[in-house]
């Protein structure tokens, strides 16, 4: 007989005796030994006998339950050794049926066997009894690491954890922790709960679109955010003690766990408890404590930073108190290192307060009474010591807070928007397009109300600045949003005096802008925003050139080297593309769309192509056949689409 065999026997017996003494001490090891083997955890005898171990279990977890709520001791009433011992062998039992053991996992995560249920509401209880005995605590210790077999190793751990929802498990692991962590300030170590703080943060991710929709346990986040939060500030406040006797990489993992924790129970919608706990200030105030120490400090601080957007992107935000904390670290950096995340999460916290025109007003007079616009920007923009590009979302205020005196104080910053805030986007863009996308939101609104809105000409000014972006960005809609601003703004001084186009870098941006203006569209994806953007700018491009007196010639002399071949090649053929484009695919009714944006769309369509058939009936220009075929095909497309007849 094998040694295999052997064992299989061996744990039939002891399977069989346990029936008989469920809670005999001596069995359950003997059995908790067998289960060490993987063999015997595989077997079938052990598998058939799954309901009947769990029963079992029920039966001990609940004497031991009752014999803490006794408070004569009399636990022999229900088991017939002392209940905590057996309960603690009971539990080894089920730490080693389930290591690495998917069919025994699932089993215990099965909605179609009743014992499971009864077993999950039992065993969570262990978490909260108030038992502060030595095997009180061992028995806490012995429910985690069981509850950790369904974490690691495994495919299936989601779904596992999925299904531990259903028992309240979040209140009771939040009860464990503080229990573990009723201490006195003096002796608090954190990694003392480390796993039971690694399985909670699996159990909160893994249930994250469940919490944000569970009304009953919406009540109880303030409790949890103010709890979590304090913790952290313990552990910064005390991290150098911690440190000397905690192990370093326990201690990361712990803190970058409780960080995770409190990232999901900040995802609601909308949270009425955040205020009331000053949600905000904890958090700034722990980008502040964070020690600089941690081997994952950057992502730790990453994710704080994110927890103060989530806070104040809630719906409900609406804490002037907040507004004032942020503008005393933009004072405070004035004179003294404030860390970056810092200023960053403030001026997020500033910008999605604004939600209206009027709370933009009021954000700017805020700013204006509390410090002063002048001396805010230049706090902004010149102590403002941005170290991570993700820091650069900060520009969302500066979007959101947009006139045209703001526009003026940003360039009065010019350099440092250039050479910090661009520069460092344009080396990260490629890895983080969503920062890059709200920076170049807020490029667009500078050049919008700075330039396009009030005709300014200083638009040349900072030609080094759109050329830059213009050549080291990749082509996506939102850098081309920017360029078709920029035709707008630079093409109001085309064909007149005020007309300055000697300098390389400006011919080379101006023919830039405008092959994004005159081209095909690259993506049938492209959004009707976008489209009509477009078409705006044509518009604008056209009819200002008519009225500015300028013409082919101009063109040609002022942005193609007087090259009748480059004009033809590098603007006549591309915009003939985009028209036959226009004609054949964009005026054509696409379910996307309703009847008004096609409408609209059509509409201004016609305007752009009545502009350019004003535009080019006065040929100022030793033309080639080539060309000569060219603009009439454009100009047959054109009165076809002014006409409606596509």
């Amino acid at each position: 007989m094998s040694e295999l065999s052997e064992d299989i026997q061996n744990a039939t017996v002891v399977l069989s005796e346990l029936q008989k003494k469920p809670d005999n001490i001596q069995l359950l090891r003997s059995l908790g030994d067998l289960l060490r083997s993987p063999e015997v955890r595989s077997s079938a005898v052990v598998f058939e006998n799954l309901p009947s171990i769990v029963k079992k279990t029920n039966y001990v977890v609940g004497a031991y339950l009752n014999s803490v709520v006794d408070s004569s001791g009399g636990d022999k009433e229900y088991t017939s050794e002392p209940a905590p011992l057996v309960l603690l062998e009971a539990l080894r039992v089920l730490v080693n049926l389930t290591a690495d053991n998917s069919a025994n996992r699932d089993y215990f995560t099965s909605e179609n066997y009743k014992e499971v249920a009864e077993f999950w509401n039992r065993v969570s209880n262990c978490l909260v009894i108030d038992d502060k005995s030595e095997s009180g605590e061992q028995i806490l210790t012995r429910v985690v690491l069981f509850m950790s077999q369904f974490i690691y190793n495994t495919d299936n751990k989601v779904n596992y954890l999925n299904f531990l929802y259903g028992f309240d498990l979040h209140t009771k692991l939040y009860g464990a922790i503080r229990r573990i962590s009723s201490v006195e300030e003096s002796e608090f170590d954190p990694t003392d709960a480390q796993n039971l703080i690694e399985f909670t943060q699996e159990y909160f991710t893994a249930n994250n679109e469940k919490i944000i929709r569970d009304e009953v346990f919406q009540d109880t986040v303030g409790e949890y955010l103010s709890f979590y939060t304090w913790f952290l500030e313990v552990t910064f406040t005390n991290f150098k003690k911690i440190s000397e006797s905690a192990d370093e990489d326990d201690l990361d993992e712990t803190i970058s766990n409780i960080i995770d924790i409190i990232l999901v129970l900040t995802s609601f919608d909308e949270l009425e408890s955040i205020d009331k706990i000053h949600g905000n200030a904890k958090i700034l105030n722990l980008l502040k404590l964070i020690p600089s120490g941690l081997s994952s400090l950057t992502m730790d601080r990453r994710k704080l930073f994110s927890i103060s957007g989530q806070i104040s992107s809630m719906k409900n935000f609406n804490n002037v108190d907040d507004l004032k904390l942020a503008l005393d670290y933009f004072q405070e950096a004035e004179s003294n290192s404030v860390d970056p995340y810092v200023i960053a999460a403030s001026s997020i916290i500033l910008g999605n307060y604004v939600t209206t025109r009027e709370k933009s007003d009021f954000v700017i007079q805020f700013i204006d009474d509390t410090i002063g616009l002048d001396r805010f920007y230049h706090i902004y923009f010149q102590r403002f010591a941005i170290n991570d590009v993700i820091q650069i979302q900060a520009v969302h205020l500066l979007s959101n807070i947009m006139t045209d005196d703001n526009a003026k104080r940003i360039l009065d910053n010019y350099d440092q928007l250039n050479e910090k805030f661009s520069k460092i986007i344009v080396d990260n863009g490629k890895y983080y397009p969503e920062v890059l996308n709200i920076y170049l939101k807020f490029i667009k609104h500078l050049i919008k109300v700075r330039f396009v809105d009030t005709r300014d000409h200083d638009v040349m000014k900072y030609i080094s600045l759109w050329s830059y972006l213009f050549t080291n960005i990749e082509e996506s809609i939102s850098i081309n949003e920017v360029k078709l601003l920029m035709v707008q703004a630079l093409i109001q001084f085309q064909g007149t005096e005020q007309s300055d186009s000697s300098s390389p870098e400006i011919i080379n941006c101006v023919k830039d802008a405008l092959k994004t203006a005159i081209s095909p569209l690259s993506s049938n994806s492209t959004t009707i925003t976008y489209i009509l953007e477009k078409l705006k700018t044509l518009g604008i491009l056209f009819h200002t050139l008519v009225n500015n007196g300028a013409s082919l010639k101009f063109l040609v002399e002022s942005y193609f080297g007087n090259s009748i071949e480059a004009l033809r090649d590098e603007f006549i053929r591309i915009y003939r593309d985009f028209l036959v484009q226009l004609k054949l695919q964009i005026l054509v009714p696409n379910p996307s769309s309703t009847a008004s944006q096609f409408n609209v769309l059509s509409n201004n369509a016609k305007f752009v192509c009545g502009t350019t058939i004003s535009f080019l009936k006065n040929q100022d220009i030793e033309s080639d056949d080539q060309l000569d075929e060219l603009i009439q095909e454009i100009l047959s497309i054109c009165l076809e689409v002014a006409k409606g007849t596509t």
